[in-house]
This record gives C-alpha cells, structure tokens and sequence, in this order.
C-alpha cells in the first residue's frame, strides 16, 4: 500500500510540474497575412516568430549524419526548412548541406529532422519519443485574369518545402494570408506517428487497454500538449 501511495504521489507531482511547465510555454496556433507589395520578398514580411522555428537566432550545435559538428548562431527558417546562420558582420547565410543535419542542440532544446521536417523532442524514451513540429502554411492569392480571377493552381500551398522560392517577389500588392500550427507526433526509428491513441496502442502494444483506461480515467484530450505528455510519461513506466 505504501508504495502504491509513493508512485501515485510522485505521479501527482509530475503533473503538477508538468502543468506548470506547459502553462510557461503555452503555445497556439497562429493565422495572419502580409501584404506583399510590387518586388518585395515576402519572407522579410513575416514575423520572426511566425517565419523561424525559434523567436531569434540562438548559439547552436549542429550535428550532421556523419557526425561531423557545426556551431554558430543558427535557426530553421520555416518557409523552406533551411538552416541559417548569423555570421559576425550580421549577415544571414544558408548552412551548407542542412539536407544533412541530423540534430540541432541548443541550451536546453533538441530538435531532430527527419525528411526534411525538424521535429522539438519534448520527452525520449529509447528509440521513442514525443515531439512537437511548428508547421508553417500560407495560401497563394488569386491572379487577376481580365474580367475574372484566374483558378489558383492549389488552394493551399505548403511554404515549408524545397521547391519553394523563398526570395519571390509580387508584381502587384496583395494580400497573403498564412497559418502557423503546432502538431505532435511519436517518432519510432526516425519514421513520424500521429500523436493519438491508436498509434499509443500501436507502439505500446503491452499497454493497449491500460493507455485506453488511463485516457478514460484522467479525461484526457489528446490535442492538448500536457495530456500528451502525461500519456507518454505514463507508457513509458514499468508495469
């Protein structure tokens, strides 16, 4: 009975902690425009915190593949997943071969990409873990066509890929709106899972009706960041 007591108190206080961390750090989805005028780059409109994976620039380790090791004042640009580096003049540069970082480390942070994504591990257990991805998104606009508006050719484009140009400029001013979202995902063997209980159950197999009672018992919501954790912290413990 007393150790029933002692693991049930530790949890409590887990959750207590955990709570207080998330509740810091609360973070939501975000959805805004620029207004693109005639040769503007409309990267240089974003707001830092929208555009970059962190609000500014840090001292950083980059680890590549191979091993190898790079430092500097780095960040992730969002719009088309490059890494960045500020050099001592000021300058922002592209990081060589960021296709093949593998990690990124700052004071108290550790992000992995996997194809191209970059992913913030919040708990590891293993080979597994629980991560946050900061998806940026924005819509292109309608091009005038004489008496009407010409199709768009996708009614929603992803910035965040290689193929796009991050330096694009606007032959006319217009409107863009965009939308920047925090997704969670399971990362087992570098292969991404949706964060949701039938990929719980799946990469927890032992655990199949104890993580669906344990959902039911504390009234979890699986798009909140806290009970997420509090779940994957529960996996994670011996029987």
């Amino acid at each position: 009975m007393k150790t029933l007591f002692n693991i049930g108190l530790f949890f409590t206080i887990f959750l207590q902690v955990l709570n207080a961390q998330t509740n810091a750090e609360a973070q939501q989805s975000v959805k805004g425009s620029v207004m693109a005028r005639s040769r503007q780059n409309l990267l240089t409109q974003l707001p830092t915190s929208v555009a970059y994976l962190t609000p500014e620039f840090e001292e950083v380790q980059v680890i590549y593949r191979d091993g190898s090791t790079f430092h500097g004042r780095m960040n992730v640009c969002l719009v088309d997943l490059s890494v960045r580096m500020i050099n001592d003049r000021g300058d922002t540069l592209f990081v060589a071969h960021s296709d093949d970082v593998a990690r990124v480390l700052s004071d108290n942070s550790v992000y992995v990409q996997i194809k191209g994504r970059f992913y913030k591990q919040l708990m590891v257990y293993g080979n597994l873990s629980i991560a946050q991805e900061k998806r940026f998104e924005f819509k292109e606009p309608e091009i005038s066509a004489g008496y009407g508006s010409a199709p768009k050719t996708s009614t929603a484009v992803q910035m965040s890929t290689r193929e796009y140009n991050h330096s694009r400029a606007y032959d006319y001013e217009t409107e863009i709106p965009y939308s920047l979202d925090y997704k969670y995902v399971l990362i087992k063997d570098q292969k991404i899972y949706p964060a949701k209980t039938s990929n719980f159950t799946k990469l927890f197999p032992d655990k199949k009706k104890a993580i669906k009672q344990f959902i039911a018992d504390h009234n979890l919501d699986l798009g909140r960041k806290e009970d997420l954790l509090s779940l994957f912290y529960f996996c994670t413990q011996a029987e």
